[in-house]
């Protein structure tokens, strides 16, 4: 009987342990989407704003939009400067300013120094190569030759990156 316990015992705390790197990457992957959506409902909702700017200098009446309060707050909280998004892995992340844990934890981060996205110069970002809290870049070393990287800064403008086919090493950007 004193066996069957201490079985038992071992199996439930077997199953505890096994489970927090589950609850982290489901918390973790569910951060990283929220923060996306958010981006993404920010950038949408100045797109509307400035479509509306444009009719209003052509006569017509404006109708103001602006980002909910939660959203700025949110995204200012977590300093989000854009998405990241390479279909051919299916991955998309917002870019945080910094690269501390924290940052590292939440998406991909962008390393302060640097220029940023859509800058002259040369925009760095890190992230986790697979971690307790999401895939981010664990599939990274699987991309092939003339895959699109997309970067999407604060304005909506969209910067693709792809590597040339002709194995130069040189990257183009539009």
């Amino acid at each position: 009987m004193k066996r069957i316990v201490i079985a038992g015992i071992l199996i439930v705390v077997g199953l505890a342990v096994m489970s927090v790197p589950l609850y982290y990457r489901y918390t973790g992957n569910q951060k990283s989407d929220e923060m996306v959506e958010r981006f993404e409902h920010m950038i949408e909702q100045e797109t509307v704003t400035e479509h509306e700017e444009e009719k209003e200098t052509c006569g017509q009446e404006e109708t103001e939009t602006t980002v909910s309060e939660e959203d700025a707050a949110t995204l200012a909280k977590e300093e989000v400067i854009g998405l990241i998004e390479i279909e051919a892995l299916d991955i998309k992340y917002a870019v945080l300013e910094g690269t501390e844990s924290h940052e590292l934890s939440c998406g991909i981060g962008h390393i302060t120094d640097t220029a940023g996205i859509g800058e002259k110069g040369n925009c760095v970002l890190a992230g986790h190569n697979g971690s307790r809290h999401g895939t981010f870049f664990t599939n990274l070393k699987t991309i092939q030759t003339g895959e699109v990287v997309k970067l999407t800064d604060k304005e909506g403008k969209e910067h693709g990156i792809v590597e040339r086919p002709d194995h130069s090493g040189a990257d183009s950007t539009s």
